[in-house]
């Protein structure tokens, strides 16, 4: 948090060290089958918040 708490920063990551796989194989007795997912690898994502309060003007 900055500027008193009203401006949030926040960073989220997913699969950073490639380790995960888009490609699935699965051998039975009728033979092998190779299933191919159309996915995102990997990616970061930034997050910018701003919290904003205003206070009713009173009236005379």
């Amino acid at each position: 948090s900055f500027c008193k708490g009203r401006l949030t920063l926040t960073a989220e990551g997913f699969d950073l060290l490639h380790q995960l796989s888009n490609t699935t194989y699965t051998v039975n007795a009728q033979g092998r089958t190779e299933v191919w997912r159309n996915t995102i690898p990997n990616y970061v994502m930034m997050h910018v918040a701003y919290k904003l309060t205003k206070t009713p003007k009173k009236h005379k």
